[in-house]
């Protein structure tokens, strides 16, 4: 039980206030669930800056990076029921891919553990691309095949060094995907997950 109500909502408006100003953040929103209750739901500083919009607990947020928790949690299901392995070669799960690089050892420890050796982008154009804060200058995602149509660069030695790697979970996801029958990530997830949690 949280012992004071009043008490946790200061504590979560100063660390809210102070991240804005160290890290100049434009805004945030934090919900805290107590036994199924919601007993705190608060925004701070901007949806938009440009028309100071404030930040309101109903605005949507990019989770971004946070789906690879819900992935990695997919593909650790299927470890358990026995349809993918861990030391599982990504050559021999996505043999459509070609591989510029040192593949042949990739598994898929490695993908979940960021240590395949699989770069940000396939050259500095498509990164820049990628990070882009022009929403409309990103590159759009295509389906597995298309994005890999040139294939997928290896940069090192998988299981040598540890770099974090969006690709990778790409790659998990195209798996997962083929793994649970051709169905789509998002619909394993829902299943999986979102449905089982009572998510909407």
């Amino acid at each position: 039980m949280i012992a004071s109500r009043d008490a946790l909502a200061a504590r979560v408006r100063d660390a809210a206030l102070d991240a804005i100003e160290r890290h100049h953040i434009p805004g945030i929103s934090i919900g805290v669930v107590e036994g199924g209750s919601l007993v705190l739901c608060e925004s701070f500083g901007y949806a938009d800056i440009e028309s100071r919009t404030p930040m309101q607990p109903q605005h949507r947020q990019c989770i971004a990076s946070i789906t690879k928790t819900m992935v990695g949690l997919c593909a650790m299901a299927l470890v358990d029921e026995g349809k993918l392995a861990l030391d599982a070669r990504i050559a021999d799960l996505l043999p459509g891919v070609r591989y510029h690089g040192p593949a042949e050892t990739m598994t898929v420890w490695n993908l979940l553990t960021h240590t395949a050796g699989i770069g940000e982008a396939q050259s500095q154009e498509l990164l820049a691309a990628t990070i882009s804060p022009d929403a409309d200058a990103r590159r759009k995602p295509g389906t597995f095949s298309s994005m890999y149509a040139d294939g997928c660069v290896v940069e090192y030695e998988p299981g040598t060094k540890w770099h974090y790697a969006n690709h990778g979970y790409n790659f998990l996801g195209e798996i997962i995907s083929r793994a649970e029958g051709g169905t789509d990530l998002h619909d394993v997830m829902q299943r999986r997950i979102f449905g089982p949690l009572g998510m909407a």
